[in-house]
């Protein structure tokens, strides 16, 4: 009877055992439910041949203990169906994502160069809210100029139900993203300021590119600037005929506005917008409305730290 009471206790310990890893395991798997699903993203290369910018979608579709898989699509929107599909497994491990790429699955080369293989590369990775956004950044260093670059993704908050929300926000960050300007402009632009020639010349010596020309005929020309979608920090400056009118503002709600008045002997006038930093959901974005006389225009303009968006506006009133 001894020995049957010792052998009991035993199992009992041991089935304890087991179950109690089983359902923290379980627990632990349930911590990372929340990654699986779709991620939508922007990457920046700078040191890229074909393309500076391309849109990356993560697909996590199995999400097992502190692990995870699924596919990453990198596509550029360059009308051609550009596109990498890449399978990858991945660690879930204090607070960070570990990815290892695997298998190409799908390739559509460029018109000209190829896409590099960046799989064995490093990231390192980080998680935080932003308003009701959580964002994960990936970030490629020493790998080479076709491969350094970041990567943002994000899903929104509101797809989980509260419990799981109250989760994500307390393991990374509150959910209020800051408004303060200058606190913004210190963390994304200090490290990089330098003299006002020096700032313009470079800025102007990105790529230019024309993203809109009209005809007015009242010689008062309104420009107004908003953030274009989720208010995400973004900080722009405006140049007309080369000369800088905005400075570093930062896009939201209430507009950014700047009035000019054109002239018989000043008919030409040229915007340029230039992105000061990527805001937390690159690219830059922006929505610009023109007002001048019975003339309405509204556009979008995208920017980065490589191509800058050019308005031109003709003036042929008298």
């Amino acid at each position: 009877m001894p020995v049957f009471n010792s052998m009991f206790l035993f199992l009992r310990r041991v089935i304890g055992s087991v179950l109690m890893v089983f359902i923290c395991c379980n627990c632990y798997a349930q911590d990372i439910a929340w990654m699986s699903g779709v991620w939508k993203g922007t990457g920046i290369v700078p040191g890229s041949l074909y393309s500076t910018d391309y849109v990356r979608t993560l697909y996590i579709d199995k999400v097992a203990g502190n692990r995870f898989m699924g596919k990453l699509v990198s596509e550029v929107k360059d009308g051609k169906g550009t596109r990498q599909d890449i399978a990858f497994t991945g660690l879930y491990e204090n607070s960070g994502l570990k990815f290892n790429y695997g298998q190409v699955l799908y390739t559509k080369e460029p018109p000209y160069g190829q896409w590099w293989d960046c799989r064995a590369c490093n990231s390192t990775s980080v998680i935080r809210i932003s308003a009701d956004t959580i964002l994960l950044t990936l970030t490629n260093i020493n790998c080479g100029q076709t491969c350094d670059g970041e990567t943002k993704y994000y899903k929104l908050l509101s797809g989980f139900d509260a419990a799981v929300q109250k989760k994500i926000t307390g393991a990374f960050g509150d959910k209020e993203v800051s408004k303060d300007i200058n606190a913004i402009l210190k963390n994304d632009t200090a490290k990089t300021v330098v003299p006002p020639v020096i700032d313009t010349i470079n800025q102007l010596a990105r790529t230019n590119t024309v993203i809109a020309t009209y005809k007015v005929f009242s010689p008062e020309i309104k420009i107004m600037l908003f953030d274009n979608g989720e208010i995400d920090t973004d900080i722009v400056s405006v140049y007309h005929n080369g000369n800088k009118i905005i400075d570093k503002k930062i896009l939201g709600t209430t507009p950014i506005v700047y009035t000019i008045t054109a002239s018989a002997d000043k008919r030409t006038h040229e915007f340029i917008l230039v992105a000061e930093n990527l805001g937390n959901i690159p690219p830059n974005t922006a929505f610009m409305r023109i007002i001048s006389g019975d003339d309405h225009y509204e556009l979008f303009a995208k920017t980065n730290l490589q191509e800058n968006a050019t308005i031109k506006i003709e003036y042929a009133g008298k």
